[in-house]
């Protein structure tokens, strides 16, 4: 795991499904370095958080979950850089946590 950079901006980080259903987390103001990515800031809420959010948002080797949804101005980090994507001021980010999909017949 690197070290974050220093701190630099605020990042508004707002909470929708799971996230905000089962563990009442609505939204925060968090303070991030310049150059940092999705993994950095996610890493970041893991440790703030703990244990609960780190075991719903990844799974193996810091890998997110299938059915979480990280949008960073509103696009989604799958169809950008993923965990790797850059951010940065002014940039808002949406973290959403779908129940897992079922089997079904």
């Amino acid at each position: 795991m690197s070290e974050l950079p220093s701190t630099d901006c605020s990042i508004k980080v707002v909470y929708s499904g799971l996230l905000q259903q089962t563990f009442g987390l609505t939204e925060e103001t968090i303070a991030i370095g310049a150059g940092s990515t999705a993994r950095d800031l996610l890493l970041l809420l893991a440790n703030k958080h703990g244990d609960w959010f780190r075991e719903g948002m990844f799974v193996g080797q810091g890998q997110l979950v299938p059915n979480a949804i990280v949008l960073v101005d509103g696009r989604d980090i799958r169809h950008r850089r993923g965990m790797d994507t850059a951010i940065g001021a002014p940039r808002s980010v949406e973290i959403l946590l779908l129940p897992p999909a079922t089997g079904g017949g």
